[in-house]
């Protein structure tokens, strides 16, 4: 399976979430998607990339209002992950977000933690559009793995990842999570076969290893956004803030 790549512009997306969040029909049916024609067959790939990411979004009921965010996240992180031409497919269960990469060469596992610095100013993006719009906060944390997986359609119409990778990226997320601070929220983790893969550049901003109490899981950690979507970011949460402020002293 290849998806179709498409470039990712910050200011159309933008629009985009505005337009959704500007929509009050919000329509709740469940339909399945099943694909059909494909053939049977088994893909094994030993120069994957995986990327997951766990959102923090906790609701009580699946409100209309839920489901538009939800929506809006699926839109936003599916349409990062596109603008990655080097992305085959994206997955979405619960909290998590996994979207696999064909990467071999290290041009594209530095493309790939570009896409982590898109994807995690994105979040920040939509946590300031939910606070205002929703009454709802976003956070997340995101891992990187590289190694060999499966790729199986021998249940068609339906498919199977498999491999070590979307094991180690998902526990380490899991794992992040499980400290219950908030302060994790924007972290980046990424194995050691992603960083020994990576420019000069970029590996130098993990310098720090993530206490992981997976030994078999060699992590580090540090905080990567794309700078030009968190200049957005940090004028639009300094707007909220003094407005936030003002309400109190209004108060």
């Amino acid at each position: 399976m290849k998806i179709d790549s498409k470039p990712f512009q910050l200011e159309s997306e933008l629009l985009s979430i505005d337009e959704m969040l500007a929509n009050n029909s919000v329509d709740m049916d469940f339909q399945p998607i099943v694909s059909s024609n494909r053939n049977d067959s088994v893909i094994v790939s030993n120069k994957a990339a995986v990327v997951c990411v766990k959102v923090r979004f906790n609701y009580l009921n699946l409100s209309s209002e839920v489901v538009k965010a939800y929506r809006i996240i699926d839109k936003v992180i599916y349409d990062i992950f596109r603008d990655n031409d080097s992305c085959v497919d994206v997955l979405h269960v619960g909290h998590y977000y996994i979207g696999i990469f064909y990467a071999p060469q290290t041009i594209n596992i530095d493309d790939v933690l570009d896409t982590m610095g898109r994807l995690n100013a994105a979040l920040s993006v939509l946590d300031i559009k939910f606070k205002k719009n929703l009454s709802m906060s976003l956070g997340g944390v995101m891992a990187a793995d590289f190694g060999e997986i499966m790729h199986s359609m021998d249940l068609t119409p339906y498919e199977s990842w498999q491999g070590i990778p979307i094991n180690n990226v998902i526990a380490l997320c899991d794992e992040v999570y499980s400290k219950d601070k908030k302060e994790y929220d924007g972290v980046t983790l990424i194995s050691d076969s992603i960083k020994i893969n990576l420019k000069e550049e970029y590996a130098k901003f993990f310098n720090t290893e993530f206490a992981s109490t997976d030994r078999s899981i060699k992590s580090y950690k540090a905080y990567v956004v794309n700078t030009a979507m968190y200049n957005w970011v940090k004028q639009n949460k300094l707007e909220q803030d003094e407005t936030e402020n003002g309400n109190k002293t209004e108060d």
